[in-house]
């Protein structure tokens, strides 16, 4: 008796060897935070040339004087100046592409996006991005510390942090900025509303230790961004770009405020009137968008709203809410690498006193510079090159640098809160 195939009707199973795969006409989403506002507003600078840059300011005027001519003849002490003197920390990125790559996904017959564009404009958001972490450190280039660990997952001090890592990225744990690291790893997931990231290895890494970007360990390793520059708590005696800035803290550090308990809206007038009390005029403020949060429902039906437009970069604008003063408007901006603190080097309560609460930094913002050798950051093209060919290996590389540092030529009109 003859054995027939059970029936069976065409399906889409068996189609699918023939079946083409339908895709949206669309460029994918990049959403590794684009917004950067203290960055694309901070002053620029780009011709930070020779050894270095000294900032210059007064910050005593000569005191022979007295309502006696004897006394103020024999009181006489001379301006008091101090320089801070600027030297550039260094950034790089790398873009590298096999030649297959390139060629299979050079226009939009064989992807959605060229390889080529794709890479080089995501390693310059990627640059970009540390250069904004780096803006509001305190140069030794903490981004966290280790709140505790299960199997190969971190827990983060301040879940905020979550904001300064990403898949792939190399990392290094180490009690201190300075010496060995206890650990070298790299990450392989994050979980960005419980502050987690997963990584390959922990043997080593020990809770409490600091979690910094792999090579960018060090106490002056990196730029020395708000953190350094308006240390929360006042200044260590430790020279910072050559300056003792404990002989005057409030105008060689800016003003510092412990607001904790206090409302965001409480913790900014105070902040203002004191600022103002030392002469600055502050103008611009910029916190985490939880605080900011905060800040709109506090003010509730009397908030009020203003665009910052940048024209010279195509128009990027940003909302702040606008808070009036004695002495005009302060513009208060949403910025998310604004996070908790972790460790400031640079604190004479200690590195750790201020740890977990939010910064507020309130600025005179003309009296800021982020200077730079070339734009920050730019191609390396110094052999007039775009783009090199691998030695080793088929493919093509483009280098990015930054060489830079953000300066400061009047801290005393800039302060910083915690709430």
């Amino acid at each position: 008796m003859a054995v027939l195939a059970p029936p069976q009707d065409a399906s889409i199973a068996s189609f699918t060897p023939a079946l083409k795969q339908y895709y949206l006409d669309i460029i994918p989403e990049n959403e590794t935070y684009k917004k950067r506002p203290y960055f694309a507003l901070v002053p620029k600078i780009v011709t930070f040339e020779g050894l270095n840059s000294p900032l210059p300011l007064m910050y005593s005027n000569p005191q022979g004087v007295s309502a006696q001519f004897s006394a103020a003849l024999g009181a006489q002490e001379p301006t008091q100046l101090a320089a801070f003197t600027l030297t550039r920390a260094p950034k790089y990125g790398f873009a590298t592409l096999q030649g297959e790559a390139y060629l299979a996904a050079r226009s939009s017959v064989g992807a959605f996006v060229s390889s080529f564009s794709t890479e080089i404009d995501n390693t310059f958001l990627e640059v970009t991005q540390d250069i904004h972490f780096d803006l509001y450190g305190d140069g030794s280039g903490i981004r966290s510390t280790v709140a505790a660990i299960a199997g190969n997952v971190i827990t983060l001090s301040n879940p905020t942090d979550v904001r300064k890592f990403s898949v792939g990225m190399s990392i290094e744990t180490a009690v201190l900025p300075t010496g060995a690291a206890d650990n070298s790893t790299y990450i392989v997931a994050v979980d960005r509303v419980n502050g987690l990231i997963t990584v390959n290895s922990v043997v080593g890494t020990a809770v409490n230790d600091g979690i910094y970007r792999l090579g960018s360990r060090g106490p002056t390793t990196n730029l020395s961004g708000l953190a350094a520059w308006l240390p929360m708590g006042g200044p260590t005696n430790a020279s910072f770009f050559g300056v003792d800035r404990t002989v005057d803290s409030g105008r060689l550090a800016g003003i510092w405020l412990d607001a904790r308990g206090s409302s965001v809206f409480d913790a900014l007038l105070t902040l203002a009137t004191q600022i103002d009390i030392n002469g600055g005029t502050p103008d611009y403020a910029f916190m985490h968008p939880l605080k900011y949060t905060e800040l709109v429902k506090q003010l509730g039906n009397q908030v009020l709203y203003e665009n910052v437009i940048m024209e010279e970069y195509g128009n990027i604008g940003f909302k702040a809410v606008v808070v009036q003063t004695d002495f005009g408007e302060i513009r208060v901006i949403s910025d998310s690498m604004c996070t908790p603190i972790s460790r400031n080097q640079y604190s004479a309560s200690g590195p750790t006193s201020y740890a977990g609460a939010f910064p507020i930094y309130m600025l005179q913002l003309d009296s800021w510079y982020l200077m730079s050798l070339d734009q920050a950051p730019h191609i390396i093209q110094d052999d007039g090159l775009f783009v090199i060919r691998a030695a080793t290996e088929d493919a093509i590389q483009v280098r990015l640098r930054f060489l830079g540092n953000l300066g400061c030529r009047a801290p005393g009109y800039n302060g910083v809160a915690v709430v």
